[in-house]
């Protein structure tokens, strides 16, 4: 075969395969596609770094794809349960929170992180309670009676984790040997909180914390981890219980397939590959999620 015959049968493979995408999306009535993501920081930022993946997903489905900007981890809950959203981006306890009300989400992918100097490389994380490296706390029980930061109510890491968790280190209940806790709303605002001295603890996230060391906005020695969890599953992508069979293979096939947009993404966002992931891969936190 001639090289310009190869490039024929190349050129006529692809447009077959977009074509086939272009009529599987077609035949799913989808005329745009929607994404929302947990406020794990900057919303503006989240969007930005995002940007590559929605362009990816533009290109491999031929249709105007949105980010939904979220202002609560309750929010995406929201737009999952209702359909408002075809895909987001959960915490692992906001997945649970969302599938006891909808049992047709699926989740299907999740990130492998580069490693940190508080996470290790691949997809688990960690809950951690910090401190400033100047404080006066040096272990679990002197922190009786501080203020501590948290995350969202629905944050694994930040919140749903350390309730569950954090008593058994403490010998008592979690409201009480606190002398104060605050909802900050995110891991970023709850790390502001302490690096600022505003508070004297914060419950994040530890994937968190290595992109703020990262960022430059503290020295991995500005910081002392006072307690950790056992390894968590890293967020899911999850797919709404309305979204059609052969959309979700074709945004599974572009999400693990190599590209330079996902290259982009991945970068972005300090990620080394798309995993897939089950339901089951979350089970293991069902019990610290009481049913609504």
């Amino acid at each position: 075969m001639t090289l310009k015959a190869t490039w024929l049968v190349l050129l006529l493979s692809l447009s077959l395969n977009a074509l086939a995408d272009g009529r599987a999306v077609t035949a799913c009535g989808l005329d745009r596609f929607q994404f929302t993501l947990i406020p794990k920081k900057d919303v503006e930022e989240q969007m930005r770094e995002f940007q590559p993946l929605a362009d990816l997903l533009v290109e491999g489905l031929g249709v105007p794809v949105d980010i939904l900007p979220a202002s609560s981890y309750a929010s995406v809950i929201d737009a999952m349960t209702t359909g408002a959203a075809d895909m987001a981006v959960m915490g692992p306890a906001a997945y649970l929170l969302a599938v006891q009300q909808e049992p047709g989400l699926s989740p299907f992918a999740t990130l492998a992180m580069e490693s940190g100097r508080f996470t290790t490389e691949g997809s688990s994380y960690y809950s951690m309670l910090l401190v400033g490296a100047d404080s006066e706390f040096d272990d679990t029980l002197d922190l009786r009676g501080a203020s501590v930061a948290l995350g969202d109510p629905a944050s694994t890491s930040g919140n749903l984790v350390p309730r569950a968790l954090f008593p058994e280190a403490a010998g008592e209940g979690f409201d009480g040997f606190f002398g104060a806790l605050t909802y900050t709303g995110g891991h970023d605002r709850a790390l502001d909180a302490l690096i600022a001295g505003r508070v004297d603890g914060a419950f994040v996230s530890s994937s968190r914390v290595d992109e703020y060391v990262q960022r430059g906005k503290v020295s991995v020695d500005g910081l002392r981890v006072i307690w950790r969890s056992g390894p968590l599953h890293y967020d899911p992508f999850v797919f709404s219980a309305r979204l059609c069979e052969p959309v979700k293979a074709r945004v599974r096939e572009l999400m693990m397939t190599p590209s330079p947009q996902l290259s982009r993404y991945l970068n972005n966002v300090g990620a080394k590959r798309v995993t897939p992931v089950a339901h089951q891969d979350y089970q293991i936190l069902e019990p610290l999620i009481a049913p609504r």
